[in-house]
């Protein structure tokens, strides 16, 4: 047992932990660890691994951890790795297999956090106004996005039957995602999963807006969908994220909006209800969030103008004593 290498143990520590999480979470952890904790550390026994050890090794990984580009992997990327071995050197610690797990890791103040990219109101709009008047079931897909803040694994899995429109709300209680699983001979094995959400605050009912209730009804009508058919398909049959989230992005580049992630018009969601003075605690559950600690510190990003009009509230209270002054 001395002799253990921590690949030895990581793989192990994967397949028991397996049974306790989500599929996409056990995709996630296996490719850190197949990608990046054993290739560079796996050789190491595991008795041998020590604070310093860890400490190279995340500056590394800061430093030059991108097996594309040979640059540095971003900060949350790498606080995702370490997560994973510290939890799987610390079960090690519990069955006796090091002495010590305790290990404090640092990382450099010059880690710069890169603001999410959101829609302008000007992009918004114009984005909205042609998902609007192009009407197919993909853009619906897009349009519902941009106006619950859903995720692009929700809209995947989302079907006719989780709308209602009678009451105006979306019931989302499903994500589909394609798996990555990574394995010790550096293949790859994927499949599709349909699940419950990211996590139980994730199954909610998130209110729709008159107009866009309208357009789904109007859509439904139309097309004689069925309960049982995808939204994105109108039959029983799925479209994977990455297949809609190429799709998307050929409309921005149609509309002349320039290229942001699926995942920005969340984002976007989120800016646009709190600038426009909806409370954190609403806007939290409309997103599916455990805390509205997550909500404000990813996805709430103030633009120029907010930021001008907060410190212009100095200039129009030193205006107020001057009056009362005289």
């Amino acid at each position: 047992m001395d002799q253990m290498t921590l690949e030895t143990w990581m793989v192990k520590w994967l397949e028991e932990h397996r049974a306790f999480i989500k599929e996409s979470t056990y995709g996630n952890y296996s490719a850190l660890i197949h990608n990046y904790i054993i290739p560079r550390i796996g050789g190491i026994s595991i008795r041998e691994i020590d604070e310093q050890c860890v400490q190279e090794f995340v500056l590394k990984l800061l430093s030059h951890g991108s097996k594309r580009c040979g640059g540095g992997l971003s900060e949350k990327t790498v606080h995702d790795i370490w997560n994973v071995l510290k939890e799987a050197l610390r079960k090690a610690y519990r069955q006796r297999l090091i002495d010590h797990a305790d290990f404090k890791v640092s990382f450099p103040s010059s880690c710069v956090k890169r603001p999410a990219v959101i829609l302008s109101d000007r992009d918004f709009e114009a984005l909205s106004d042609y998902l609007s008047s192009h009407s197919t079931a993909r853009n619906l897909g897009v349009l519902i996005a941009l106006y619950t803040g859903m995720r692009i694994g929700e809209i995947c899995a989302l079907k006719w039957q989780n709308i209602d429109l009678t009451e105006r709300l979306i019931h989302v209680q499903h994500t589909l995602q394609r798996i990555y699983v990574k394995k010790q001979n550096n293949r790859n094995n994927s499949y599709i999963a349909i699940s419950p959400p990211k996590s139980r605050t994730s199954i909610r009912s998130i209110p729709l807006t008159a107009n866009l209730a309208e357009s789904l009804n109007c859509f439904r009508e139309k097309n004689k969908v069925c309960a049982e058919d995808y939204l994105l398909t109108c039959s029983t049959q799925y479209i994977e994220p990455r297949s809609f989230e190429n799709y998307y992005k050929k409309i921005l580049k149609f509309v002349g909006i320039r290229d942001i992630r699926f995942h920005g018009l969340r984002h976007t969601f989120a800016t646009r209800l709190i600038e426009h003075g909806a409370d954190y605690k609403t806007v939290s559950e409309l997103l599916g969030h455990q805390s509205v600690t997550t909500t404000l510190h990813l996805y709430v990003h103030p633009q120029l103008s907010q930021k001008r009009q907060c410190v212009e509230l100095l200039e129009y209270t030193k205006c107020n004593i001057a009056v009362e002054t005289n």
